[in-house]
């Protein structure tokens, strides 16, 4: 999409949106961040944002340079959260200032030096391979602990290829994200 059509609207919030153009610019400018940060294949980087477009461009990034993203919902209770990363170990937390109560190393994408570098368009792509992590997830606890379960991209890929007919998916169809951000589907 972003070859076929670069000033397309690719994320709407907040008020603002985001082009194909400027999330891919963006993503791969913050992929080159964590890189920098000692981000390497296969790490986990949870990611701590509420939904916003710079949650998409921080999840596209972790892909972009090589890691499995966690995605934390910023609304659960602290005590699942502290529960999760220490399950996770995340070897860094993408967020902003109003996450704070994490003991991991951070990347605030509201720090004048970050968000100054998400413009540079200095990019930065790890060769993606099917069978390596793209995201953890964990379940809803229901059964006594919550589980982290780590999706392969190949997984996404054959999820997105099974129903592509059935849902009738186009590339100007518009995905709503009213749901938690850790919730599998999204």
């Amino acid at each position: 999409r972003v070859a076929d059509d670069p000033a397309a609207v690719a994320v709407v919030g907040d008020g603002y949106s985001l082009s194909y153009g400027a999330l891919w610019s963006r993503s791969g400018a913050l992929a080159k961040l964590l890189r920098e940060r000692g981000v390497t294949a296969e790490d986990v980087v949870a990611v701590a944002l509420p939904r916003t477009p710079e949650l998409v461009v921080a999840i596209l990034a972790v892909s972009r340079a090589g890691g499995i993203y966690l995605p934390v919902d910023v609304t659960h209770p602290a005590t699942r959260l502290q529960a999760l990363f220490d399950d996770a170990q995340p070897s860094l937390v993408v967020t902003d200032s109003d996450f704070t109560d994490v003991r991991v190393p951070t990347l605030r994408l509201d720090d004048p030096e970050v968000a100054g570098r998400l413009d540079d368009g200095a990019l930065f792509d790890f060769p993606l391979v099917a069978d390596l992590g793209a995201y953890i997830v964990y379940t809803s606890g229901s059964t006594g602990t919550s589980k982290g379960v780590q999706v392969t991209h190949r997984n996404v890929l054959s999820l997105l290829a099974a129903t592509v007919d059935e849902f009738g998916l186009r590339a100007d169809d518009v995905w709503t994200m009213f749901h938690s951000p850790a919730f599998d589907f999204s």
